[in-house]
């Protein structure tokens, strides 16, 4: 038996852990599984131009913490996970969307609209 919660049970329940126990091992099958889930979210014309990110080398960490405002949760976390939008699938992958569907969007510039 699962104890899932439903979407709406999910961002109700959902809440911000700012202290963690160091010597409580995550559980990476689960985070794997989140992942997994996440990349099947819907999206624009199903590009998924996005890379999904579970971090848990200290060394990296240490890098990564500074762009999270050197906030005390993610510099003493052991594990940190995040979502990127790729932008060099993005140029490939419209091509070819929009080569199958026949629109001919990336060989034509835009005409310029000042005159």
């Amino acid at each position: 038996m699962t104890n899932e919660k439903t979407v709406s049970e999910a961002i109700q329940y959902r809440r911000s852990v700012r202290i963690f126990d160091q010597k409580k091992p995550l559980d990476t099958s689960l985070v794997k599984k989140c992942i997994e889930q996440a990349s099947l979210a819907p999206n624009s014309s199903n590009m998924q131009l996005w890379e999904f990110y579970h971090i848990t080398s200290k060394d990296m960490i240490a890098k990564i913490a500074p762009f999270c405002f050197n906030q005390n949760a993610a510099k003493n976390s052991t594990a940190i996970s995040g979502v990127c939008c790729s932008k060099r699938f993005m140029e490939t992958t419209c091509q070819s969307k929009f080569s199958f569907y026949g629109f001919g969007f990336w060989k034509k510039q835009p005409e310029s609209r000042t005159k």
